[in-house]
């Protein structure tokens, strides 16, 4: 063998085989509706709320959000962040206040080089999806103990409301951060709280690109390029429900699928790409 096949068979070596985990109990996905927008190329981030879907796009954009109406795909509404710019934006997620009132985190997490000293995320206050307008947020920035880390992953736990970053390893080998963020902006020093090893079988089922709680927190994905992969957390910590193995859900072939989200009945997923389908999963 050559010694390039070598290196990249070492670099793909699985670490825990696909087979020994049980697959979750979804049907299989079925289309429901598309991206209508063509600005909406390259969708890495997707939350579901009030009838909409709330998107943004990755890397190369500018700092804005989009609400799309969940049943024709056609925007409603876009968002500008004020004073905000766009390096890598690679997820978002929405939590519930404890007075009540929702709000979009979104995640200016990318690094393919893993050369930010600090990443950052920003939380605005869910607009009503009506009519486009520039919003302030309130942004925190972020720094690993152990130096940069590439990640698309971003939860927001909605029990507690403590931010999850999860990392995108060429190995699978992802490592779990959280942070309890202060009521307002700052500098803050993310926590590593366990490791999940992704197994490689093919391109992209190893590599982390979206996560999220879902609405009552007892469960949460992470999504690879090609599977789903889903805790039971119960009462559990998410770092107590790291122990346990995960159940794992082949997903329908996507150009570049890089989003995840809960909705009422399921799972949403859709890929990068203009006029990308929208794949629903519901429990069997």
């Amino acid at each position: 063998m050559s010694l390039l096949f070598l290196l990249l068979a070492c670099a793909h070596t699985p670490a825990a085989p696909a087979e020994e985990l049980p697959a979750c109990a979804f049907v299989e996905g079925e289309k429901t509706g598309k991206l209508m927008d063509g600005r909406l190329d390259e969708v890495s981030g997707l939350a579901t709320h009030g009838g909409l879907r709330w998107v943004h796009n990755d890397s190369g954009d500018v700092a804005r959000f989009f609400a799309l109406d969940a049943t024709t795909g056609k925007t409603r509404a876009t968002y500008e962040l004020r004073g905000v710019e766009a390096y890598d934006w690679e997820d978002l997620d929405l939590y519930q206040a404890p007075d009540g009132a929702w709000q979009l985190f979104l995640g200016d997490i990318g690094d393919n080089m893993e050369v930010r000293d600090t990443v950052q995320v920003h939380r605005v206050t869910l607009p009503d999806g009506t009519e486009s307008a520039t919003v302030d947020a309130t942004t925190w920035t972020l720094r690993y103990p152990d130096g940069a880390h590439n990640a698309e992953s971003l939860m927001v736990d909605p029990r507690t409301g403590e931010l999850w970053i999860v990392t995108k390893h060429k190995k699978g080998q992802s490592a779990f951060f959280s942070a309890q963020l202060p009521d307002g902006p700052g500098e803050v020093e993310l926590v590593q709280r366990g490791t999940y090893v992704f197994p490689h079988e093919s391109r992209g089922t190893e590599l982390t690109t979206a996560g999220t709680f879902s609405p009552d927190g007892s469960q949460f994905v992470l999504r690879t390029y090609t599977h789903a992969w889903i805790w039971d957390r119960g009462d559990a910590s998410v770092a107590e429900a790291l122990t346990a193995k995960p159940c794992r859900m082949k997903l329908r072939t996507e150009a570049q699928g890089e989003s995840i989200a809960w909705d009422e009945t399921g799972l949403l997923t859709v890929s990068e790409g203009t006029g990308a389908f929208f794949w629903h999963y519901v429990p069997r």
